[in-house]
């Protein structure tokens, strides 16, 4: 089961946000310390979350920091920890727990932080503080792309979208194109942050770009781009909390 419990989005930076316990009050606390903190801090959280892990492990959402509860009706929250790494996921992992004996089997999956359950807010504040340093390192305004024999570095504010074809990826900005040799899917996990989106497997686009959104496509740098139909409802729900 899957409740969404919050989503805000500012102007660019918005922090996805995932908690994964199947106790529904733990749920509410911490989502009402990371609302506390967006609002005292002007960060943006987008938080989700699941009851159990089972449907956790089901999605396909994407997440920079991942609540993890250690004790679960299926599986371990450290085996679960374990999964996520094996398909790849890179991200923030803190354990959620009672028992602080945990803490060395978290450092087999780099777990980042544990966090004691029923702790104060101030108490909490501190970690968020430690989580979002961390990310910070993480997420810089600049990529940097391989372009001939040359490393270019580009603005993702000047990115109008991305366009995937065959093993080359195409980087569109106002007076240049970039092709490189490199998957999409990197930058659709990493940029969704910045306000990209994905209105089509083999597109990404910079949603502050949009010219003209019409029923069945957008319009960018003049050019119509399709929205998939099973992508159509997801990109227009996520252009419209962008907007607003």
């Amino acid at each position: 089961m899957l409740i969404y419990v919050s989503i805000m989005l500012y102007n660019a930076l918005m922090i996805n946000v995932t908690i994964v316990d199947n106790d529904i009050e733990a749920i509410q606390t911490i989502s009402s310390y990371l609302i506390k903190y967006q609002n005292e801090e002007g960060v943006s959280f987008c938080i989700s979350s699941f009851l159990n892990e089972i449907d956790f492990l089901e999605s396909a959402m994407d997440y920079d920091i991942l609540f993890l509860d250690i004790n679960m009706p299926y599986k371990n929250g450290i085996d679960v920890a374990k999964e996520i790494r094996e398909r790849g996921y890179q991200g923030i992992i803190c354990f959620l727990t009672n028992y602080a004996q945990y803490a060395i089997d978290g450092y087999s999956v780099n777990a980042f932080d544990f966090i004691i359950k029923n702790n104060s807010y101030e108490n909490f504040r501190l970690h968020i503080q430690r989580i979002l340093k961390a990310l910070s390192k993480e997420i810089t305004d600049i990529i940097t792309i391989t372009y001939g024999y040359n490393k270019i570095s580009i603005n993702l504010k000047d990115i109008y979208y991305f366009e995937s074809m065959g093993h080359q990826l195409y980087i569109y900005t106002k007076n240049k194109v970039y092709c490189i040799w490199e998957s999409i899917k990197v930058y659709k996990k990493k940029l969704t942050s910045y306000g990209f989106y994905s209105c089509h497997e083999s597109y990404l686009i910079h949603l502050c770009k949009i010219e003209e959104v019409r029923k069945n496509s957008v319009i960018i740098l003049g050019k119509e781009i399709a929205i998939s139909r099973n992508k159509k409802k997801e990109f227009l729900d996520w252009y419209r909390r962008y907007i607003l």
